[in-house]
């Protein structure tokens, strides 16, 4: 007898042929074990987060042919606002690094700033 928290953990023992029962309080995939708010990161985490963000993010373009549903996965990216020089090298170490190479991440500034936003 194994106890299982959350959806995805029970939907991939299922998918290794372990027999799962799901229990929820309510309605099934109301709470946490369905319900992430849509936010599915990667820009900005510790480098040594990346490898398993990567992996959740193919998993989350892969969830239409695993269960049969749309989940209205969008993926976007975001900015971040450098105001003195340190962030500014810290960003620019960060994009260098080896682990954030699948992160397609782009530095604008002056110029190339103002022309793109």
């Amino acid at each position: 007898f194994v106890v299982v928290f959350f959806f995805s953990s029970a939907f991939f023992l299922r998918q290794h042929g372990k027999s799962v029962t799901l229990l929820e309080r309510d309605v099934i995939g109301q709470y946490a074990s369905g319900v992430n708010f849509g936010n599915v990161r990667r820009q900005g985490r510790h480098l040594g987060q990346l490898e398993l963000a990567n992996r959740s993010r193919a998993l989350w373009q892969k969830l239409p042919q695993l269960i049969g549903e749309d989940l209205e996965f969008l993926p976007s990216g975001h900015m971040r606002v450098c105001y003195r020089e340190d962030e500014i090298c810290e960003l620019e170490a960060y994009a260098a690094a080896p682990e954030a190479r699948e992160l397609d991440l782009k530095i604008y500034s002056g110029k190339a700033l103002h022309e793109r936003f």
